[in-house]
């Protein structure tokens, strides 16, 4: 699975990286990360609709999967991964 996270620049990007990172290391090899700051990637922002920061989609066999929007801590955002990689791995 692979993790979009899409933050606008400043305090808030440097504490939800805080938490990405600490959730990168529980997931370990399941999960990839991508962190991108709005101003960066209009044309990312603008396909997937992206409304508010932040926002975390998540990706699986090349579709979006789920989304979670606004600030999360850690535990927060690894029950959202864990609870679609269940779903994932439960339909296959």
């Amino acid at each position: 699975m692979l993790l979009m996270a899409c933050v606008h620049r400043g305090e808030e990007m440097e504490e939800q990286r805080n938490v990405i990172c600490d959730v990168r290391r529980e997931m370990g090899s399941c999960l990839d990360v991508c962190v991108m700051d709005e101003e960066q990637e209009r044309s990312f922002v603008k396909q997937f609709r992206i409304v508010g920061t932040p926002t975390y989609i998540l990706f699986g066999d090349s579709e979006e999967k789920a989304r979670l929007l606004g600030k999360v801590d850690a535990g927060t955002l690894c029950h959202f991964i864990r609870m679609h990689l269940n779903r994932d791995e439960n339909q296959n």
